[in-house]
């Protein structure tokens, strides 16, 4: 019984402490779902597969299989109207914050998706795969419309890795912007 006693009293607290730090988060609507602004990796795969349920259009992968026991995250695919069994599969890595350090190999690599950099993390800064030989740097890119794109690039490499990095991401593609202010609902 004192085993039961002490679970209550720990949910509780746990509850009281989660709900008084949601009243303090950022927040951003969209399509009248609101959505917190992420504050660890699982919450950050949350917003993503919430916007890409509202608006798939803006991504160019579409995800298939999230499972990180063995630590890779997302397997995805290029868009397409092929058969699931008829394309090629690529990593979609998650990471709250980008860093440079890296636990991966970048062969089958395709997209990171971050919800923002590491303060040490800049376009001079070089990652490393767990594959020493293979390093690359990050490289900006502004399209014409002024949407900043991120590619970590290597010119040895055979493939180029996008960088998502979310909260920039969603201001300038579908002026989604986490504020304290949201408006809620009535």
């Amino acid at each position: 019984m004192a085993i039961r006693v002490a679970n209550l009293e720990q949910e509780k607290a746990e509850f009281g402490r989660r709900t008084k730090a949601i009243e303090k988060r950022k927040t951003a609507i969209l399509d009248d779902h609101i959505f917190l602004e992420p504050q660890n990796e699982s919450e950050l795969f949350g917003l993503l597969v919430g916007v890409y349920s509202l608006r798939p259009e803006v991504f160019e992968f579409e995800p298939l299989d999230y499972n990180t026991t063995r630590g890779i995250d997302i397997i995805a695919r290029n868009k397409t109207k092929n058969r699931v069994a008829d394309s090629d599969f690529w990593y979609v890595e998650l990471k709250y914050k980008l860093k440079d350090t890296f636990n991966h190999a970048f062969k089958n690599l395709r997209w990171i998706v971050c919800w923002d950099f590491d303060k040490r993390v800049d376009e001079s800064s070089e990652f490393r795969s767990i594959e020493e030989s293979d390093v690359r740097k990050i490289k900006p890119h502004k399209s014409k419309d002024g949407k900043t794109s991120y590619f970590l690039d290597n010119a040895a490499a055979a493939n180029k890795i996008q960088i998502i990095r979310l909260a920039e991401f969603l201001k300038e593609r579908l002026d989604l912007e986490f504020k304290a202010d949201s408006i809620r609902y009535k």
